[in-house]
């Protein structure tokens, strides 16, 4: 994979695990070996399943900002926004586990990840990236609902009137169209004002999912 990568001179080469994965998770698979530009693609996860040249990590001065959580992602689209573009081949390269571990919302993990969400919201009104924007619009409220409960009502309360200004409704509006769940102030409110339910997984083996990718 490796030396195909190179022989296609692509910053970012990608294979796909579309035939292991039933449940075929967005941005996680593709149908076509060719290239993909950051703008059609418009995922904010799975920098796992990539190779990254070191020197174009260096010559960009990449890096994972020091954080609990929201870290990848960051690192990820700043990435994927440096290259432009990116290669994808659909075969298995990548097993990753998920389910095998404790995960743990305390009041610091709360505030490094909405404090990541914010920032890409931020770069994608920018960059007129609606699909991201609507991702992270749609993050912020999940994250509403079943991580920020460590910061309390008024807290949460006051990260969504925050989050409101930075949101382009506009984006929100044409994406929603697109998508299955609606995003909203008022979803936003109603999250910050009711008790936080939790999500997280049991602490035991469940599920894994093969996934594929090798960027350069």
């Amino acid at each position: 994979m490796y030396g195909h990568c190179q022989s296609l001179s692509a910053l970012i080469l990608m294979d796909d695990a579309s035939r292991v994965i039933k449940w075929k998770v967005p941005g996680q698979f593709f149908e076509e070996e060719r290239f993909y530009n950051y703008r059609e693609y418009q995922y904010e996860g799975g920098f796992y399943r990539f190779l990254y040249r070191r020197v174009f990590l260096e010559v960009h001065q990449l890096r994972f900002p020091p954080r609990l959580r929201f870290e990848d992602p960051l690192f990820f689209v700043q990435a994927m926004l440096t290259a432009g573009s990116f290669y994808a081949m659909p075969f298995i390269s990548y097993a990753y586990r998920k389910g095998h571990k404790c995960d743990t919302w305390g009041a610091k993990e709360a505030q490094d990840h909405v404090q990541g969400v914010r920032e890409l919201l931020k770069l994608s009104r920018e960059r007129r990236l609606e699909s991201l924007h609507y991702s992270m619009a749609k993050n912020f409220l999940d994250s509403l609902r079943y991580r920020m409960g460590s910061m309390g009502p008024w807290r949460k309360l006051a990260e969504a009137f925050v989050v409101r200004r930075e949101v382009d409704w506009e984006y929100i509006q044409r994406e929603n169209q697109k998508n299955k769940i609606q995003v909203s102030f008022w979803k936003m409110f109603w999250a910050a004002i009711s008790p936080a339910r939790s999500r997280l997984p049991k602490c035991r083996p469940r599920n894994v999912l093969f996934l594929g990718s090798v960027s350069k």
